[in-house]
C-alpha cells in the first residue's frame, strides 16, 4: 500500500501544509470549508471560488501526490462518504460546532484594551515585522499585505535566521508580531528576548496558553485550537489567526480613519482625472512618472 493510499486527504494536506504557497493554502482552505462543493465541482469551478487559476488546482493535486485533480476528488469523496456513514449523527451543524466553539473561546479571551493597544503600537512604530515560520509563513504574508495597503512599513519574516538578524538590529520603534503556531517557539522566545533589550514592541498570537512570550509581549492573544472530529489542526490554526486579525485590523482602521479616507479620496480623484483625460482625447494618453 502506497503512502497516499494509507493516509486520508486531510492527513496529507496537514502533513504538507508547511510546503504550501499562498495559492496552495487557498485551495486547502476551500477543501476544508466546502467539502461537499469540492466533491461536486469541476477544477474550473473550484478555481473560480477559491480565487486561483484552473492550472493551480491541478498542480495542487499533483503536489500532494495524486496523478491529477480527478484522483484527488474521488479519494476525498470516498473518505467523506465513509466518515458520514460511520458517524451517521455527524451533520453540518455538528461539524461546524468545534470551530464555532473555538471562535467563541477566542473572543471570550480577548480584552478590548489589548485590541486598542495593538492599534496604538502599530500606529506609533516605524516598522512592523510579522514573523511566521513553517506553516505560519503564508499567514505572515497575508497579514503584511493588509498593512501595506494602508501605506505602513510592514515586512513578512518567514526565515528563522532572518528573524534572528532582525531581532539583533531592532530599535525602539520596531514592532514584532509573532505568529506562534507551535513551530520554532523556542527560537521566537530567544529573538523576543533580544528584541526587548532594544526596547522593541512585541505582539504575539499563540497556541500556547502560557509561555515566556506572554511575559515578554505588550499584547498576547491566545488561539484556542479546534478539537472536533476530523478537523485539520493546521487549517484550524490559520482560521483562528485570520479571525483575530480581522478584529485587530478593524481597530487599526478606526484609529487611522482620517488618513485612510484621505487616501481613498486622493485615489478616487486620481482615477477620475484619468477618466476625464481619456474622454477628451481620442488617442491613448501617456503618463510620465
Amino acid at each position: 500500500m502506497s503512502l497516499i493510499e494509507s493516509m486520508t486527504v486531510v492527513d496529507i494536506i496537514d502533513a504538507m501544509s508547511n510546503q504550501f504557497t499562498n495559492v496552495d493554502w487557498k485551495i486547502s482552505q476551500f477543501i476544508a470549508s466546502h467539502p461537499d462543493d469540492f466533491c461536486s465541482m469541476t477544477a474550473a469551478e473550484i478555481a473560480r471560488q477559491a480565487g486561483v487559476s484552473d492550472a493551480s488546482v491541478i498542480r495542487f493535486a499533483q503536489k500532494i501526490g495524486f496523478d491529477g485533480f480527478q484522483e484527488l476528488r474521488s479519494k476525498f469523496k470516498r473518505e467523506l462518504s465513509a466518515t458520514r456513514q460511520s458517524n451517521p449523527s455527524i451533520e453540518a451543524a455538528t461539524l461546524q460546532a468545534p470551530l464555532v466553539e473555538s471562535i467563541a473561546k477566542l473572543f471570550d479571551g480577548i480584552e478590548s484594551s489589548s485590541v486598542d493597544e495593538f492599534a496604538r503600537l502599530a500606529d506609533a512604530c516605524d516598522s512592523i515585522l510579522i514573523t511566521g515560520i513553517g506553516r505560519a509563513a503564508n499567514l505572515a504574508s497575508i497579514l503584511t499585505n493588509k498593512l501595506m495597503l494602508l501605506g505602513m512599513r510592514a515586512v513578512a519574516i518567514t526565515d528563522p535566521d532572518i528573524m534572528s538578524v532582525q531581532a539583533e538590529t531592532s530599535k525602539s520603534d520596531t514592532l514584532f508580531i509573532f505568529l506562534d503556531l507551535t513551530e520554532n517557539t523556542n527560537r521566537m522566545e530567544r529573538c523576543a528576548t533580544i528584541a526587548c533589550t532594544h526596547n522593541s514592541k512585541l505582539i504575539t498570537l499563540s497556541h500556547h496558553h502560557e509561555s515566556s512570550l506572554r511575559d515578554l509581549s505588550n499584547c498576547y492573544f491566545f488561539l484556542p485550537p479546534s478539537s472536533g472530529p476530523n478537523q485539520s489542526y493546521s487549517i484550524s490554526s490559520e482560521t483562528m489567526v485570520l479571525v483575530i486579525w480581522d478584529l485587530l485590523f478593524g481597530a487599526l482602521l478606526r484609529s487611522r480613519h482620517d488618513d485612510y479616507y484621505d487616501l481613498v479620496k486622493k485615489t478616487s480623484g486620481f482615477v477620475s482625472s484619468l477618466g476625464m483625460s481619456s474622454s477628451k482625447n481620442s488617442s491613448p494618453s501617456v503618463l510620465a512618472f
